[in-house]
């Protein structure tokens, strides 16, 4: 067993407990409120998509690994997809061109605590 698959199922296990309908929102949207943007918590934000790669994976393994998301390649599509989240976000806002704060955003959101300084709280 490789290391990404316990990664998987534990994200697959936040992702289901994330869903309750016990943390619902008063207007019924699932889990805690958002944010207002991207800069205020990145870390939440790689996450946030890590749990719905693994909520996908729950749902539909099947069309999952026909679009190369399985256990063995969770970890490696998850960090292409906050990868590409982040400089997405940062080519398209006025913080274009500023490679220290992507670079410090695209370890946040990544995991690295050390780098959400600026960017927003540790997960």
């Amino acid at each position: 067993m490789d290391g990404a698959r316990p990664r998987a199922a534990e994200d697959r296990r936040a992702a289901a407990h994330f869903l309750e309908p016990r943390l619902a929102q008063k207007k019924g949207e699932p889990g805690p409120p958002a944010e207002a943007s991207p800069m205020a918590d990145w870390s939440r934000i790689g996450e946030a998509i890590r749990l719905t790669m693994a909520a996908y994976m729950q749902a539909n393994p099947t069309a999952a690994a026909q679009h190369g998301l399985t256990d063995k390649t969770f970890d490696a599509q998850a960090q292409k997809r906050i990868e590409d989240y982040v400089h997405w976000f940062y080519q398209g806002s006025s913080f274009a061109n500023n490679d220290i704060a992507e670079e410090a955003a695209r370890q946040c959101a990544l995991g690295n605590p050390a780098a959400c300084g600026e960017t927003g709280r540790p997960r």
